[in-house]
């Protein structure tokens, strides 16, 4: 019993000695930064699927689309003194108009259809550096 109170007493006075950093690196290699990256890029890309699904579920502005919209873009004004002046700026005026419909089909095919294929790449970049997936 002595012997093992020893060994966990120097085992820890080694770890103590080493940075954290340090420590990470010769516990698992290195990979839980690169791992973790790879998960909050993979993340990001679902966030961004979701939107592009919310929003492209209003575009063809048939009733169900209207209703949609004005549903889904008046759930901020439950914010506290913030939330009106940000529900008119997502509409783009005082209601569910032209513009609102104009402004969310470009966020649709542009923005967030760019930054899905910019996060897509990086994604599929962060797995071939690590290893994860074979060669193409």
């Amino acid at each position: 019993m002595k012997e093992i109170q020893e060994r966990n007493v120097d085992a820890y006075i080694y770890l103590m000695k080493l940075d954290a950093e340090k420590w990470i690196l010769l516990h698992d290699g290195g990979h839980r930064h690169s791992m973790m990256t790879t998960n909050i890029s993979e993340a990001l890309n679902s966030v961004l699927k979701k939107a592009r699904d919310q929003i492209g579920y209003s575009l063809p502005w048939d009733q169900i689309g209207y209703w949609a919209m004005k549903i889904v873009t008046g759930v901020p004004e439950a914010i506290p003194v913030i939330g009106s002046p940000l529900v008119e700026l997502l509409w783009g005026s005082a209601s569910v108009g032209q513009s609102t419909l104009t402004d969310f089909y470009s966020l649709h095919t542009f923005v967030l259809s760019l930054l899905t294929v910019v996060f897509m790449l990086m994604h599929f970049s962060m797995i071939r550096k690590q290893g994860i997936s074979g060669p193409l």
